[in-house]
């Protein structure tokens, strides 16, 4: 099943993005979508993006092959 997520629009939750690349070494882009799994709850992440693997590392997602 797709079901299409919207990002957060409130300041304090886009500021997020900026913790997201320091903490997790991210580039704009990957921060950005990491905000949006996390503020919708999703827990499992498919990609081949290896610029996840400090999130999947800290636990911070599940990767779903």
């Amino acid at each position: 099943m797709l079901t299409l997520v919207n990002p957060p629009l409130k300041p304090k939750y886009q500021l997020k993005v900026i913790s997201f690349m320091k903490n997790y070494n991210l580039r704009a882009r990957d921060a950005y979508h990491l905000l949006i799994i996390k503020s919708n709850k999703i827990n499992y992440f498919a990609t081949f993006d290896r610029d996840f693997e400090e999130v999947f590392k800290k636990k911070i997602l599940k990767k779903y092959f």
